[in-house]
């Protein structure tokens, strides 16, 4: 493998340890956001980590157009940035609505770089060396949750809101990118 393929390789790869970090890194922090909003329906609370799966599954049904209309990289780094602006956002809000709104966002980013980052292994590789990439894939998206999980939750100990700071590990991939 060549130094592009393999930096190709580790930008795609970091891509896709992001992907599961949309609604299992707040987890963790549930208990401390229902505290902050105490007046809120457990039901809203929860819609905190169910949200961003909803506008994922909407938001790759509009996939192939998007990939019609923009360029790879174009899309790659709209997604990156939504990403990053719209998890971390979410530590400036203060009303449940706009968190949840902020959640969506983030959902329709992932809905976004998932399809991305498989679909860019099977564009730039072989089929010999594709099997080996989507479990790198799988692994690096397994391992995404892990530590978002483990820092997410540390970061709630500060304060509900620090949570969604965790969403700043996205701007290491903006920069690859």
């Amino acid at each position: 493998m060549s130094i592009r393929e393999k930096k190709l390789t580790f930008t795609i790869l970091s891509v896709s340890l992001l992907t599961v970090m949309a609604g299992a890194a707040v987890a963790p922090a549930l208990g401390v956001i229902k505290e902050n909003f105490c007046d809120a329906s457990d039901i809203l609370i929860q819609l905190i980590v169910s949200t961003p799966a909803l506008f994922i599954i909407l938001t790759s049904l509009f996939f192939p157009l998007l990939c019609k209309l923009l360029k790879t990289k174009t899309i790659a780094l709209t997604a990156l940035f939504l990403y990053v602006i719209t998890g971390v956002g979410a530590f400036f809000v203060s009303d449940i609505y706009v968190l949840l709104l902020f959640r969506a966002l983030l959902g329709v980013s992932v809905g976004i770089m998932m399809p991305l980052s498989t679909g860019l292994l099977a564009y730039y590789f072989t089929q010999e060396e594709q099997p080996n990439l989507m479990g790198l894939s799988a692994a690096m998206n397994q391992l995404g949750g892990v530590v978002a999980t483990l820092i997410a939750g540390l970061l709630s100990n500060i304060g509900w809101n620090y949570t969604f700071l965790v969403y700043v590990l996205g701007l290491a991939s903006v920069i690859l990118v």
